[in-house]
């Protein structure tokens, strides 16, 4: 497993973004820069991630607010011109962000690592979840299980997929998310379907996105994950050690 290499926050990851979408070639269009950003494919999957990041700068509000002793006018300078800039600019062509505003959002992230740290979970590790999630697809697409159960679980595992995919604006809390929420459908194919590669597929997948994530969470949230999963597991051995 590749050691985590640093701390980084909401406010972070928006900035980094932004900044991905501001250093294209002068000319580029704003809509062309923010799907390079993201890495999307299409326009369906550049305005889910612009939804997205928009909710995100929600959230660095919400943690700016939080904290009574800064100057939230001062801290929160750019947030009526990003929100704005996110929700109706990209058919203009200029790139219309102020350096000020980056530096501000940048405080932000400064000031938020002092509450909310999480450690960035490496580009191999996200590569090597993803692998994980490919093979547990193809084993389920090749097995002999109950066909509800078999969409359930190719449903569960495409939202696993898709939360690693947005790592880079959700962070590891999307993807804790979406496999806890994963966890009743992953329950019901060890005790029901009745076949050892998919129990075994399930157990390793498991397994391998709990040894990633660990890594990503404070002892806190850790806690938490696992307190969740114990109350859907009980003692259920699918449950990580």
């Amino acid at each position: 497993m590749t050691a985590a290499k640093k701390h980084y926050n909401p406010a972070g990851r928006l900035h980094s973004i932004l900044l991905t979408a501001r250093s294209g070639p002068a000319n580029e269009p704003i809509k062309a820069s923010f799907k390079r950003a993201f890495q999307a494919v299409d326009d369906g999957e550049l305005f889910r991630k612009l939804g997205m990041t928009m909710e995100l700068s929600d959230e660095v509000k919400r943690l700016i607010l939080q904290q009574p002793s800064l100057d939230h006018d001062e801290h929160l300078s750019w947030y009526p011109r990003i929100r704005n800039f996110l929700a109706l600019n990209l058919a203009k062509e200029q790139y219309p962000l102020l350096g000020e505003d980056l530096k501000a959002l940048r405080f932000c992230s400064l000031e938020i690592e002092k509450h909310k740290q999480e450690n960035e979970i490496p580009e191999a590790d996200l590569r090597e979840l993803l692998a994980e999630i490919e093979s547990l697809s193809n084993t389920t697409l090749g097995c002999s299980i109950d066909k509800q159960l078999k969409l359930w679980l190719l449903d569960r595992l495409n939202a696993i997929r898709r939360a690693v995919q947005d790592y880079a604006i959700r962070g590891s809390e999307g993807i804790t998310e979406a496999v806890v929420a994963s966890y009743p459908v992953f329950s019901a194919a060890i005790s029901e379907s009745g076949d050892s590669t998919i129990d075994s597929g399930v157990r390793n997948f498991l397994k391998k996105s709990w040894e990633i994530m660990k890594n990503a969470r404070t002892a806190h949230e850790c806690f938490l994950f696992m307190k969740d999963v114990a109350a859907l597991f009980h003692n259920n051995p699918l449950l990580p050690r």
